[in-house]
């Protein structure tokens, strides 16, 4: 519990953790591909448990989660650069043909690198945090996504702070709430 009261530090996973993580519909995937991606999720916290310290691990899938590619990252960042064979997975893609999937060892959802990346990267059609605690949050591109009115509502939410200074959670919930305008679908474990 004392773990649980600290959202910006690191949180050791447990099995408990695990063992919670719910399923996540999304509008255009089916029930199969949502429970594979339940066990994905699993998975990828077993990895980060046993693996890497609880720090922050990357799976890149196809939709068909027939190709994962593992990135092994820090507490605080994961990169596909550090991964040749991942790089050569993302510059051949097809658009909107891959999903990212990865932990935040706190408690947080997305982070605004988290968001720019995944609208920036042609060929992430799904991207989703798992926390070490278990909770599950996904962006998935609609087909009525508009990178143009994605990046014109990411300006419009940047230009509401005065000064420049940008709160990040502020910044991210903003987007969350409003994601649908860029035709993004924003989906969480219950």
């Amino acid at each position: 519990m004392e773990q649980a009261k600290t959202r910006d530090h690191k949180i050791d996973i447990t099995d408990i953790a695990i063992s919670k993580i719910s399923r996540v519909d999304l509008s255009d995937f089916s029930e199969e591909q949502c429970i594979t991606m339940q066990e994905k999720h699993k998975a990828l916290l077993r990895t980060a448990q046993m693996q890497n310290g609880s720090n922050e691990v990357l799976f890149i899938d196809d939709l068909e989660f027939t190709s994962e590619v593992t990135v092994l990252g820090d507490e605080f960042k994961v990169s596909p650069a550090k991964n040749p064979f991942a790089v050569s997975v993302i510059i051949n893609a097809d658009r909107q043909s891959l999903i990212y999937m990865h932990n935040h060892p706190s408690t947080n959802n997305f982070s605004i690198g988290d968001i720019d990346t995944f609208v920036c990267e042609k060929a992430i059609k799904v991207m989703s945090v798992v926390t070490n605690q278990g909770d599950v949050y996904i962006m998935n591109k609609l087909s009525t996504y508009s990178y143009n009115n994605t990046r014109s509502l990411l300006n419009d939410i940047y230009n509401s702070f005065p000064d420049g200074e940008i709160d990040d959670r502020e910044f991210v919930s903003i987007f969350l709430k409003r994601c649908k305008e860029g035709g993004i679908e924003y989906a969480r474990s219950r």
